[in-house]
């Protein structure tokens, strides 16, 4: 059993702390040393992408921050897709604030120099490379090979498992 003096928030908590499995300690080192090896690469950004819906969504924001906490790219653009309100719920983007934003494939020059030969981390990376592959066969009208060779410079890397396992929160490996 681990953590048994801690404290915690809530009892949801606490119960989480109690069913973590032994192999927790070593689990939680090595997401110490995966981040340790991340923030040691000049190369990092933490991309965010904000998007039209939850599901199949297109970009309405790209935002990426460099290993320092500097915004490299932080841009609204104009989705040429419906605002599924639920996603206006998540991001508070209205179409009013997209109305004089530029489309993706204006912003994609700034975007390829930001991230081509970087390491982009995001928390649920496939959601936000997807959209971002989404975008870039609508721009490239459906050719996937140059999307694909676009995507393939940029290493990518999700946080939100690593973050689970610091977190103790063993639901995520099941899923």
């Amino acid at each position: 059993m681990q953590g048994s003096r801690e404290a915690h928030r809530n009892l949801d908590d606490a119960i989480r702390a109690l069913r973590r499995p032994s192999s927790w300690t070593r689990e939680r080192e090595q997401v110490a040393a995966w981040a340790r090896c991340l923030l040691a690469d000049d190369s990092l950004l933490a991309v965010d992408v904000e998007t039209t819906g939850l599901e199949n969504a297109y970009a309405v924001q790209i935002a990426a921050v460099d290993r320092r906490g500097t915004v490299v790219f932080n841009e609204y653009m104009q989705p040429k897709a419906v605002l599924e309100p639920a996603a206006v719920a998540v991001h508070d983007i209205t179409p009013d604030r997209l109305a004089q934003a530029p489309a993706f494939g204006d912003l994609l020059p700034r975007l390829t120099d930001v991230l081509h030969g970087r390491v982009a981390v995001a928390y649920k990376m496939d959601f936000d490379r997807g959209v971002i592959e989404r975008e870039l066969h609508r721009h490239y009208r459906g050719d996937a090979a140059a999307a694909d060779e676009w995507l393939a410079r940029v290493r990518w890397e999700d946080a939100m498992v690593p973050y689970a396992v610091w977190r103790g929160l063993w639901s995520v490996k099941r899923w």
